[in-house]
This record gives structure tokens, sequence and C-alpha cells, in this order.
């Protein structure tokens, strides 16, 4: 996703998130032991920020 100068809305499902060359491979997310989020880049010296992360859950399609 491309960065801004602009704060904005972004939601990445866990489904979209992968585990990059650290810790034991995982083949799923037990979010029953998430004990912390880490948001990085592959290159570059960058500096961003990140604000109100929040935990979300879609509902089925036509659930209410």
């Amino acid at each position: 996703m491309p960065l801004t100068d602009d704060w904005r809305f972004v939601a990445i499902r866990f489904d979209e998130m992968r585990q990059r060359g650290y810790g034991v491979p995982a083949p799923y997310l037990d979010v029953a032991m998430l004990q912390g989020l880490n948001f990085g880049l592959e290159r570059g010296n960058w500096d961003f920020w990140v604000d109100d992360v929040a935990f979300f859950r879609e509902t089925a399609a036509g659930a209410e």
C-alpha cells in the first residue's frame, strides 16, 4: 500500500498477514496466543506512524 502524508483508515485482515523470517513457522494464526503485532517494511529507512489499532470481525454475507 502506498504511504502518503495524510492519515487514512486501513483494514488488514489476519489472513492477509504473513510471518517473515523469525519465530517458529506456524500454519495458522492462533489468536488465543497473540501477544503483539509488529509492523515493518522490507527495504529502506522509513518513519511512519500507526494510530488507533483495533481488532475487527467481519460478519458473514447476509448476517446482521
